[in-house]
């Protein structure tokens, strides 16, 4: 299993952290960079479920306590919808 991070770019704080399989990891970042290349938001929750937009801008490979990290850097900003 490993470790899937999304990032503020610009405060570097951790919006959310997931253990989960590399595939997940593979779609997720297929899905963001399409949304680069198209200059989309998404939106993504931290795990209050508090809504942001963001802007995915890239992604980094690490290794920490044996195990891979996958960080996700967005520009965000917190959603004006915020789910009930």
């Amino acid at each position: 299993m490993l470790k899937l991070q999304f990032i503020n770019a610009i405060t570097q704080e951790v919006i959310r952290e997931e253990i989960t399989e590399e595939s997940v990891i593979k779609n997720f970042l297929a899905s963001f960079e399409e949304t680069k290349n198209k200059n989309d938001e998404v939106i993504i929750f931290d795990h209050g479920m508090k809504a942001y937009q963001a802007m995915f801008l890239s992604h980094s490979q690490t290794k920490k306590d044996h195990r891979k990290v996958y960080r996700f850097f967005f520009k965000t900003r917190v959603s004006t919808i915020q789910p009930r």
